[in-house]
């Protein structure tokens, strides 16, 4: 399944997505809703959309602008990470999402350890009283990445969540694509798709370099060929669902 992530959006505008999936079967395109339930506008847009919205395959992508769940327990940031959580439980019981995506971390990296730890106690809690399942991604580039390449592999391995790769995030930090495939392939469930210039994390359209996108492709085909793919783009793309509409019909093409 193919979803669009509406993180290319503004939280009053998060319909707009509807632009691109008119294009599609309902079988072949859903929504990845980006949680931006810090925003009054975001929430009424979608409580005024609950029905269309259950038209549709949907996974969620957890509360992240001003949040961290490596905050420590009892702090402010932690406080009001688990509180947008709670918060998103409401439309959670509504639109009963495929699951849910965890980011591990939302800021330089400090005590790694300690984060770490932080990180997993948090996820422990919210997946107690969520119905949902949480998929762990490999969230963060550069200084803001809490795990190297081997370290990401070996926690998910000895976690019990599945994971969502985010390719982006993998170019970014100069990991191996296939290896970190390869040997997380049993608990890949859905991949974040988007490109960049190496090194920066820009969510720029595949239409930068189909080729990038051809060579995923032929991986995802050999380890993971029933995970989910979702275009996540940046807010510059907003307007742009021609362009999106055309990605897809090419992620489409190179999945025959």
């Amino acid at each position: 399944m193919i979803y669009i992530s509406t993180n290319m959006y503004k939280p009053e505008s998060v319909m707009s997505v509807t632009k691109i999936l008119d294009h599609f079967s309902k079988d072949e395109v859903g929504i990845e809703l980006f949680i931006f339930n810090n925003s009054e506008d975001f929430i009424r847009e979608v409580n005024e959309n609950i029905d269309r919205l259950k038209e549709y395959s949907i996974t969620f992508h957890g509360p992240y602008l001003q949040t961290d769940h490596s905050a420590p327990k009892g702090s402010d940031l932690y406080n009001r990470t688990i509180e947008l959580y709670k918060q998103s439980l409401e439309f959670d019981k509504a639109l009963k999402p495929k699951y849910i995506v965890f980011h591990t971390n939302n800021k330089i990296i400090e005590e790694k350890q300690e984060m770490i730890k932080n990180a997993f106690k948090n996820l422990d809690e919210i997946k107690g009283w969520s119905k949902t399942p949480l998929v762990i991604e490999n969230a963060g580039v550069g200084k803001n990445s809490l795990f190297d390449e081997e370290e990401f592999i070996k926690a998910i391995q000895n976690r019990e969540e599945n994971t969502l790769i985010d390719i982006g995030h993998v170019k970014a930090n100069g990991w191996d694509l296939e290896n970190v495939i390869e040997n997380l392939k049993d608990k890949i469930v859905s991949y974040h798709i988007h490109t960049n210039d190496g090194k920066h994390d820009q969510h720029l359209s595949v239409s930068e370099d189909y080729d990038e996108l051809k060579s995923f492709v032929k991986l995802y085909k050999k380890y993971t060929p029933n995970a989910d793919l979702v275009l996540e783009y940046n807010s510059t793309y907003e307007g742009k669902e021609s362009l999106v509409v055309e990605d897809v019909k090419e992620l489409l093409e190179d999945l025959k």
